[in-house]
């Protein structure tokens, strides 16, 4: 009878997480699935054969899936899913809680736009709210890539991996069409109830709605997500350079023939090589939000990849300051470190019978690894961010890099 009971609070569990979400997002997640039907494997095997011990199968089979990914960048789990299930539950907490400002990435900090070394202390930047930092980086953008307003009338950007679209929602106050997609069905629901031309689907698949309409496409942060492997592995390395050739494979299909732009504008954390290896906090950045960072090398970052597939590089610069001080500065910002409190506690007593996904991020929230990223030292439960710091590039876990390539010749 005991069984039945761990099954009814299993299944009861699933429905309390969807209840508190205001969203289905984790139930019909692929790894939730995988997690509660071998959950009820192994009730029933405890079950059938009278033995308790075959309780302990699910727990082991979690600690041997860790050690084949650390080991061998082996994953049982779907990784795609683990990066749409960080999406899914970060935008329903915003849609649902928050409320207000719903940036997944940097905002914009500098005094003057035009002047990239004119960066603002902490007071500087604190006298801008989240939304007019986030607004501000917009309109660095039109400023980076160098776009008249005379134009925007006449282009149409794409917007792959759109967040909670606060790009696409920037470019119509300005008249510019834009469309976008995201692997997030809560973000795709939220911006088609306002209106917004948004696609479900993945940018590794191509996506023939697209083709021969753009002007310029854009990755802000999304590529971090092209594949997931174990940090810094050789292996991991050599899926994301066959993915990258791969999705610009796709992109380049999407330009307009006659534009005079066919530009691609990326936004993309990099890993320093030389402190990602073998630390617990890239592991569970990795494991929490699922992805890959390319090098922050000359010859190997984002940029440099996509140069080698036909995208000559126009320009690229260091804007990791301005993620870091989004953070630093606001405390509803989804990197900052995160207090105990009841539900991250509930996520890590009761995760096992849910999602292992769920684990790694209530780790990653709890020890702040966001923030480590640019000071390279754990927050444990420093939720004011009063211990994070921002140190220089080579010293640093990571690098937010902002390159325009353009598209030299469309393959037919």
């Amino acid at each position: 009878m005991s069984y039945i009971f761990l099954l009814y609070f299993i299944i009861i569990l699933h429905l309390v997480i969807c209840m508190v979400l205001k969203s289905l997002c984790v139930l019909t997640n692929i790894n939730t699935l995988i997690t509660l039907n071998i959950w009820l494997l192994f009730i029933y095997l405890a079950y059938y054969f009278d033995n308790v011990l075959f309780l302990a199968g699910p727990i082991l089979l979690l600690i041997i899936n860790e050690i084949l990914y650390v080991k061998f960048n082996i994953d049982c789990f779907n990784g795609e899913a683990r990066t749409k299930l960080f999406y899914d539950i970060t935008t329903t907490y915003f849609i649902n809680y928050l409320k207000k400002n719903t940036n997944l990435t940097e905002g914009m900090y500098l005094k003057d736009l035009s002047d990239n070394s004119s960066l603002m202390n902490e007071a500087e930047a604190k006298e801008l709210t989240p939304e007019i930092a986030n607004i501000r980086k917009f309109e660095k953008f039109f400023q980076y890539l160098n776009i008249n307003p005379s134009e925007y009338k006449n282009i149409t950007i794409l917007d792959m991996g759109c967040g909670n679209g606060d790009f696409i929602k920037y470019c119509k106050t300005l008249g510019i069409q834009t469309s976008a997609m995201s692997i997030s069905r809560e973000q795709v629901i939220s911006l088609k109830e306002q209106d917004h031309d948004v696609y479900l689907g993945s940018y590794r698949d191509f996506q023939s709605q697209f083709v021969g309409k753009y002007d310029i496409v854009t990755f802000w942060g999304s590529l971090e997500h092209l594949t997931q492997s174990y940090p810094c592995s050789k292996s991991g390395e050599e899926k994301a350079e066959k993915e990258i050739i791969n999705i610009m494979s796709h992109v380049k299909r999407y330009y307009k023939e006659d534009t005079p732009y066919k530009l691609l504008f990326t936004a993309s954390l990099h890993m320093n090589k030389k402190i990602c290896k073998d630390t617990l906090n890239a592991y569970l950045v990795e494991r929490a939000y699922g992805g890959w960072y390319f090098y922050e090398e000359s010859g190997k970052t984002l940029s440099d990849k996509i140069t080698s597939i036909g995208f000559s590089k126009i320009k690229q610069d260091d804007f990791t300051y301005h993620y870091y001080m989004a953070t630093k500065i606001d405390r509803t910002h989804f990197g900052k470190p995160m207090s105990p409190n009841i539900y991250n506690m509930c996520g890590l007593m009761f995760g096992i019978f849910v999602n292992p996904n769920i684990l790694a991020m209530v780790l990653y929230t709890l020890r702040g690894e966001w923030m480590w990223q640019f000071d390279n030292k754990s927050h444990l439960f420093d939720d004011k961010c009063e211990t994070c710091t921002f140190v220089e590039r080579s010293i640093r876990p990571t690098t937010l890099l902002w390159s325009v390539n353009k598209l030299e010749d469309i393959e037919k």
